[in-house]
This record gives C-alpha cells, sequence and structure tokens, in this order.
C-alpha cells in the first residue's frame, strides 16, 4: 500500500536492469501504464546516461540522473531526478530500486531566477556574466566564424545631465529595441554597462558584421529621446580560427570601438552635438550664416585681446553650441514673435543651464559648457541664470554676448528689420557697463567703424594742374 501511495515514482529492477514493478506515481510521471513499463530494460534505454547510473547501482552505489527526459514508453518530455541503488547492501540479490521525481516545476523556477540573474533589469537584455558564459560555449569550430561587435550609446550622458536619469532610462530601453530589430534571435545581446553593448555574432563573418553594423545606424536614424538624437559608435573584430582566444577578438573589438571614438572626437566636435546642431540648423533655430557672422566678430575681438589660437579655436567652439540648449524649446515657443509671457520666458531662459548639462555630458565638449553657461550673463549682474557680474563673467562668455547681439542688429530678424552700423554702434555704447563689458564694447565698436571707412579714391590725391 505504501509503494502504491508513495508521492514519488518507484520501479523495481532486477539485476540485469529489467524492471519488474513500479507504482502508480510512476506512471502518472511517465504518462503511461504498468503493463507497458514491466519488462523494459533500463540498459536498453536511449539514454545512456540511465544506464550509467543504473551501472553505478550494480556495484553497491547510488547513480543519480537529473536533466531532461523523454519517456520512451509515451514520448512525454520532462525534467526528472531520478536515483538507483541496491534495495539492500547486504544482500544485491533483493534487487534494485529506482526512486523518480518530476522536478518540471522545480526547473522552471531555477530558469526563471537565473534568468532574471542574467538579464539587464531595465533593457532586458543580457548581463555581462552571462555574455562571457556565452562566449565560452560558443567558443567551438562549429560556431566559426564568430563576430562581436561593440556599440556605445552617445548621448547618454548628456540626456541623463540635462533631462533626468528617467530621460535616460527611455533613451536606453529605445537603444535595446534598435539592437533587437537588428540583430537575430540566437545573437547575443547584453548591456555590458550604462551605455555600451556588446553583441556576439556565432556563425557571422566581418562581411556580414559590417553590414549589421550599418544596419544599427539605419535603425537608429531619427530616432531620439528629448531631441537629443540616438548615435553609436561601434567597434568590433571576428575570430576566423580556432586557435585564437576568444577573449583576445573581445579586446579588440573594445580597441577598435575606442580607435573610433577618438577618431570622432579628433574631427572637433561629439558627433551626437553634430546631430542636435543640425536639428536646430534644419528647424532655423540657429542658421549657419548666424553662426559665422558671430565667429568672425568674436575672432577679430579675440585676436585684439591677443587671444591664443588654442583659445581662439575654444571661443569659435563655444558659439557653435552656445544656444545649443534650445533643443529643449518647443518649435512653436522659439518661434514666437510676439511678446511672451512670463512662463515662456521662464522657459526660454533656461536654456543656458540646458546647454551647459549637454556639453557637460560629454568628453569633447565639456570644455565648452561654462561658456555657454554664462552668455546671458551682464555686466552689471541683471543677466541669467546666475547673476554674475563683471570679470566673474568667462571671457568667452562676454564676447559671444556681443558678437551675438551684434548680429542680429545688423542681420536683422523677420520680425525686426535690420540696424545700420551706426545704430548698432549707438545700440552697443547704449549697453556699455550694463549688458555688456565696456571694453571689449570698445574693441567691438572699432571693428565696426573701420569694416564701414570709406576705401581711399581711386583718383590719387594730387592736386588739380593748372
Amino acid at each position: 500500500m505504501r509503494f502504491n501511495n508513495a508521492p514519488v515514482g518507484i520501479i523495481h529492477f532486477d539485476k540485469n536492469g529489467v524492471i519488474t514493478d513500479c507504482n502508480d506515481s510512476y506512471t502518472r510521471i511517465a504518462g503511461t501504464s504498468r503493463d507497458a513499463v514491466i519488462g523494459l530494460n533500463l540498459l536498453d534505454l536511449p539514454d545512456k546516461r540511465i544506464a550509467t547510473a543504473v551501472h553505478k547501482a550494480f556495484r553497491g552505489y547510488k547513480g543519480t540522473f537529473e536533466g531532461k527526459y523523454k519517456f520512451t514508453t509515451s514520448g512525454k518530455e520532462t525534467y526528472l531526478w531520478a536515483q538507483f541503488s541496491p534495495v539492500s547492501e547486504d544482500n544485491p540479490g533483493a534487487g534494485f530500486i529506482g526512486t523518480i521525481e518530476d522536478i518540471s516545476e522545480r526547473k522552471q523556477v531555477e530558469e526563471k531566477v537565473r534568468a532574471k540573474q542574467f538579464r539587464d533589469n531595465l533593457t532586458n537584455l543580457y548581463t555581462r556574466s552571462y555574455l562571457f558564459e556565452e562566449m565560452m560555449r560558443l567558443n567551438t569550430s562549429r560556431q566559426l566564424p564568430i563576430s562581436i561587435i561593440l556599440a556605445d550609446l552617445g548621448g547618454l550622458n548628456m540626456v541623463n545631465n540635462a533631462f533626468g536619469s528617467t530621460a535616460g532610462d527611455k533613451m536606453l530601453t529605445i537603444a535595446a529595441e534598435v539592437l533587437k530589430t537588428t540583430f537575430r534571435s540566437e545573437d547575443i545581446l547584453a548591456r555590458l554597462e550604462s551605455d555600451k553593448f556588446a553583441i556576439l555574432l556565432p556563425q557571422i563573418n566581418t562581411e556580414e558584421t559590417n553590414f549589421l553594423i550599418n544596419r544599427i545606424a539605419e535603425n537608429s536614424d531619427g530616432l531620439s529621446v528629448e531631441k537629443i538624437p540616438l548615435t553609436f559608435t561601434v567597434g568590433t573584430s571576428t575570430k576566423q580560427e580556432l586557435e585564437q582566444d576568444i577573449i583576445t577578438v573581445l579586446n579588440e573589438a573594445e580597441a577598435d570601438l575606442y580607435k573610433n571614438k577618438l577618431l570622432a572626437k579628433n574631427n572637433g566636435m561629439n558627433k551626437t552635438i553634430n546631430k542636435v546642431m543640425q536639428i536646430l540648423s534644419e528647424k532655423g533655430y540657429e542658421s549657419v550664416e548666424h553662426l559665422e557672422k558671430m565667429k568672425e566678430m568674436a575672432r577679430q575681438i579675440g585676436e585684439k585681446l591677443k587671444l591664443s589660437e588654442t583659445e581662439l579655436e575654444r571661443l569659435d567652439t563655444a558659439i557653435t553650441v552656445h544656444d545649443i540648449g534650445k533643443i529643449s524649446i518647443s518649435e512653436q515657443l522659439l518661434a514666437k514673435d510676439k511678446t511672451l509671457t512670463k512662463n515662456q520666458w521662464e522657459v526660454v531662459m533656461r536654456h543656458p543651464e540646458t546647454g551647459y548639462r549637454l556639453l557637460e555630458g560629454t568628453e569633447e565638449m565639456a570644455y565648452a559648457a561654462y561658456d555657454v553657461l554664462a552668455h546671458h550673463e551682464h555686466w552689471d549682474g541683471k543677466g541669467y541664470p546666475q547673476g554674475l557680474k563683471g570679470s566673474d563673467i568667462p571671457i568667452n562668455s562676454r564676447i559671444i554676448a556681443i558678437a551675438d547681439a551684434y548680429e542680429v542688429m545688423s542681420s536683422g530678424r523677420p520680425y525686426k528689420k535690420a540696424m545700420t552700423p551706426e545704430q548698432v554702434v549707438a545700440e552697443l555704447n547704449r549697453c556699455s557697463g550694463t549688458q555688456f563689458d565696456p571694453e571689449l564694447v570698445k574693441i567691438a565698436v572699432e571693428i565696426i567703424n573701420s569694416r564701414n571707412k570709406p576705401e581711399p579714391s581711386a583718383q590719387g590725391t594730387g592736386g588739380e594742374k593748372s
């Protein structure tokens, strides 16, 4: 009675491995009948792991099996735990017993726990530890060539700094979806660090890898968070021969990634910043003509101040990005040509701070951040956002303020007629000592006057002939 009602499956078998009896729990687990089981030889089963465990029982020890198993009598497949041992260690002739338990539910729970351990909570991509496990598992001749792509998400620090971690998380989840869309289900996608992803590509060669890298760019084109576009810098390497160390291949991909990041850095502008400025230009927020005229005036002021070429280049860069914070302002508000309400004006006044946080989040452009933050400060301390006064305002910010005002006044806007050089000079002088640095106003006025100085007469200066 106890044998039949036991909660686990039990079989009896003889010294030849032939099953002589089984209980009801076993037939339920196996999905079969008692008649189909009796007479079955365990040593003849297709899964030789069972035979190995049974042979151990024949030698007087406990033989165990755990794993996915398919029953020959029913075709049912499940996770099993089985243990085979002599009924009596003192009397081997008494036969042998097998205890069988269906552990499918336990395995499902374990798999869920394991999956959670190996999945990034935010993106649901795999973790670094899982990637390394799979690298070792797939490191076989059958999987060659094996390629690795490392992808660095540009703009994440900028978004986190300027718009908060919620926006940053949104960018990460969108980036993860781009990668999931780009690659096959059998590829291993992992998030290594906050802004770095890895893709392990079994049976993918270098040419195919380069195609997939282009697909990343295509699939992310036009996607943005808070108007900051998604950009990826990538590095790659491919294992062609079994003798190559897979970790070395990963290191080569990382070296390629940093080489490409360095190339972008040496181009003088962060790739994401470039795209933001392009957006501003296309939407009419910041025209190329406006920036070029500002740069021309600013450089002339800088040269009068005897700034070094490096300082002049930094000034030039600061002008390029001085209004980058306007990316956070709606098109409708920026296009408004009527008087702004108090709330609208407060939104506009936040753009230097937004620009500062955007630039501070980049390695390449962080040096320009403070110049951008202070370009709306006034000499008398009544500017924004910090209310800096006099020489506490960075020199580049003071130059940018004058160059910007000069360009707007001299070129005009759709809602404001261009001023004559004389009117521009009068306005600069009027704001000298309040909005603008007085010494810089003097230099700017000299430059404007010299530009409008009449050309010498082509006739010469000789006296009239008698």
